[in-house]
């Protein structure tokens, strides 16, 4: 059994969404959107360990945070084709903007680590 089989269990099996940009940075004028798109995606929503807050940037660390596991590939600002923008994920009626993925693709999940946004 793979922690990706545990992550869709219906006992702990949580709702949120995640909206993605894909997109280039053209200099001058910072991020230029291509497209974006909203989606569901069923998993975990837990609170993070203190190693976790430990790997975040300080400006990042007064912030909510949660950790999201998915078996649905989540991303972070990236460059490599088709670029994009951190995924901001929506969960009870907040946005968190993901700073950091651990890839288990190979045990079938990704776990991200997420700041709540302010403003929300």
């Amino acid at each position: 059994m793979y922690l990706g089989d545990v992550i869709l269990d219906g006992e702990m099996v949580d709702t949120y969404q995640v909206s993605r940009s894909k997109g280039k940075f053209v200099m001058g004028l910072g991020w230029q959107s291509e497209a974006s798109s909203t989606f569901d995606v069923y998993g975990v929503v837990s609170a993070i360990s203190g190693k976790d807050l430990q790997a975040l940037p300080e400006a990042d660390r007064i912030h909510q945070t949660r950790a999201f596991w998915s078996n649905v590939e989540l991303f972070i600002t990236h460059a490599s084709a088709p670029a994009g923008t951190s995924d901001l994920i929506i969960w009870r009626g907040d946005k968190y903007r993901i700073v950091t993925v651990g890839q288990y693709e190979n045990r079938g999940y990704w776990k991200a680590i997420a700041v709540r946004m302010a403003g929300n």
